[in-house]
């Protein structure tokens, strides 16, 4: 403990009723004190001054129950207890209204200020005479006499529970948001966590697609040399027999023999039959030997596949071509020839329609293929079996990633619609 002067302190006057230069260090007394009332009307209009803060002034002295000299009446507010209650310790110790737990480490600040002589402040609980809880703060210092002994200590203590209070509950809403965004962003990591498993099993899947179509491109390339050659030898060796013998079966009959009548319309009949096989020879070989695609276009192959149905047909066939055709990949120009091929094939034979339209428009995302007339139509659910031809495009158009629209009724004509994705779109 600091030591003190024992006496109480008595401010010194001088002849004119002032106080000595000497004692000015000397806070003066206050009104409510246990010690002897000034006389003086304007040192009573401070302590009432004093009085009116909404704050605990007082003077003690340093014992551990901080026995009070003089105090303040904002010690009602703030204590529940007057200031009478608190002076000398009459009816409580004000060292007694501090929280069991917060007594040591006030002691300890105010005595460590003291040794250095330097102001104190403090946060620390009280418990009020209605045994409520609140939180204080306090500023005070050492007075010290001519001889460097402590006198007393005077200070300020003001009541800031509800600082506190508004204090612990953005504490507790500061945690309970800290929180909430660990948990928040454990969340959006897990679920970032899934997307990118989700995202690498569909660059995977994707790859492996790509794989597969590029498999099915290689096979499709295959098929098509592959008819190519078996094109060539048909013509080659079939068709090239077939003319020979029509050839001298027309010279024969050229020469006006006297051949039996019979005879006669017999080699008739074979020529007629010759040439009828040579016409299917041909259109067999126009079938299995596509135009070449690199070099001329979809476009104009398509043209020339409908030339040559007008040229052994009586049909109206209307062609309609949208976009960048020719810029196509090999393998998408060569299944768009096939299917619009296959299902002009099937308008032709089995629609008995006069008006055939064929439709091809490429978009920057999807191309799209149509073939329509308006014949006698079937029934979908029910197909005929000449129509096998439909199920081959069906096909075709899945191999590489597109997708085949089939639509007819009888009597309503039918429509053959085939799309495919484009520069990474998706057939729909």
């Amino acid at each position: 403990m600091i030591p003190t002067d024992k006496d109480p302190i008595e401010p010194r006057s001088n002849s004119s009723g002032e106080i000595s230069p000497a004692d000015k260090t000397q806070p003066p007394v206050p009104y409510h004190s246990a010690l002897e009332e000034p006389g003086e009307d304007s040192m009573r209009r401070v302590f009432r001054l004093l009085d009116n803060v909404p704050a605990m002034a007082y003077r003690c002295r340093n014992d551990p129950s901080w026995t009070m000299d003089w105090v303040s009446q904002g010690c009602l507010p703030l204590t529940g207890y007057e200031p009478e209650d608190l002076l000398l310790n009459r009816r409580v110790a004000y060292g007694n209204l501090i929280h069991p737990d917060d007594r040591g480490m006030v002691w300890d600040t105010v005595e460590q200020a003291l040794a250095r002589r330097e102001p104190f402040e403090l946060v620390y609980r009280i418990r009020t005479a209605a045994g409520e809880l609140r939180w204080v703060w306090e500023r005070g210092f050492g007075v010290f006499g001519p001889t460097d002994h402590l006198q007393a200590i005077e200070g300020l203590i003001i009541d800031i529970t509800a600082r506190v209070e508004a204090e612990e509950k953005l504490r507790r809403a500061q945690e309970d948001l800290e929180r909430q965004v660990a948990q928040r962003t454990a969340q959006l990591s897990e679920t970032n966590e899934q997307l990118r498993v989700e995202i690498q099993s569909r660059i995977a899947a994707e790859e492996v697609l790509r794989s597969k179509q590029r498999l099915l491109e290689d096979g499709l390339a295959v098929q098509e040399r592959e008819r190519q050659i078996l094109a060539y030898e048909i013509h080659d060796s079939l068709a090239q027999d077939l003319t020979g013998l029509l050839m001298l079966l027309d010279s024969l009959l050229a020469r006006g023999f006297d051949l039996q009548a019979e005879l006669r319309s017999g080699l008739e009949q074979l020529r007629k039959g010759l040439r009828a096989t040579l016409e299917k020879t041909r259109l067999l070989i126009s079938r299995l030997r596509s135009p070449t695609l690199e070099d001329v276009g979809l476009s104009e192959s398509v043209a020339e596949l409908i030339r040559q149905a007008l040229f052994s047909h009586k049909l109206d066939i209307e062609l309609q071509s949208e976009g960048p055709l020719d810029e196509l990949p090999s393998a998408i120009k060569m299944a768009a020839f096939r299917i619009v091929q296959e299902a002009l094939t099937n308008a032709i034979r089995h629609s008995r329609s006069d008006r055939i339209l064929v439709r091809m428009a490429a978009w920057p995302t999807r191309l799209e293929l149509e073939v329509r007339d308006w014949g006698v139509g079937f029934d979908p659910d029910r197909p005929v079996p000449e129509h096998f031809g439909l199920e081959g495009i069906r096909k075709r158009a899945e191999l590489l990633g597109g997708k085949v629209t089939i639509s007819s009724t009888p009597g309503g004509g039918t429509q053959v619609l085939a799309e495919f994705p484009l520069e990474g779109g998706a057939a729909p």
